[in-house]
């Protein structure tokens, strides 16, 4: 989320996240504008978060479609699911195949996808980033690109400075996958409360 956009200490509905997201990406121009003066954003600015916030709505909508047509169809969680917690299809398109080998490689996912307005992070349930940074060559053309990548140690954010394509973003993050060193091991399954709950309803198929 850009912090700016939340730095102000009242809570204004335009300050809600839920809120200007479905604004953004919506069609009520008066509420766009008045989000835009809120703020004091550009037309450049809107143009880019209306962009990437029909992106993130058209994404979601896809997730659940998918979702349901999976637990509809074909409910039994493989070895890779159950260990997330959770169907494959619940993961953002954009981040699915990164989060695989991330977690093959010993990565503990516990969360991914668009955050914000014009960023994408992944999150992990361990600090396990501390040594790892991208070559500088990766970095170097996606700053170029206006694709800025920051490596934390329990989290990877792409900051999104220009319009790019959905499959732009899953092609960085499949090479931010593919530059991870392996540790050696599956990442652990996840403990989040959700994860329990979904093996809990698996047990049924057993």
């Amino acid at each position: 989320m850009d912090e700016n956009l939340l730095a102000k200490p009242d809570h204004n509905i335009y300050n809600n996240e839920d809120y200007y997201q479905e604004i953004l990406a919506g069609n009520n121009e008066e509420e766009i504008r008045k989000f835009q003066a809120f703020h004091n954003l550009s037309d450049d600015q809107i143009e880019l978060y209306r962009y990437f916030c029909l992106m993130r709505k058209m994404e979601l909508a896809r997730v659940r479609e998918m979702t349901d047509k999976r637990a509809k169809e074909n409910p039994v969680a493989n070895l890779m699911e159950l260990e997330m917690g959770a169907y494959a299809e619940t993961i953002e398109w954009q981040v699915r195949d990164a989060i695989m080998v991330m977690r093959e490689k010993g990565y503990p996912t516990v969360s991914s996808g668009f955050w914000g307005l014009r960023s994408q992070a992944i999150n992990f349930a361990l600090p396990c980033l501390e040594k790892f940074s991208p070559s500088p060559t990766f970095l170097r053309n996606c700053e170029e690109e206006g694709i800025m990548i920051e490596i934390h140690d329990k989290k990877i954010t792409i900051e999104l400075l220009n319009i790019v394509s959905l499959e732009k973003i899953k092609n960085i993050w499949n090479h931010i996958a593919s530059e991870l060193p392996d540790l050696g091991h599956k990442a652990e399954p996840s403990r989040l409360p959700a994860a329990d709950n979904f093996r809990r309803k698996q047990e049924i198929f057993k």
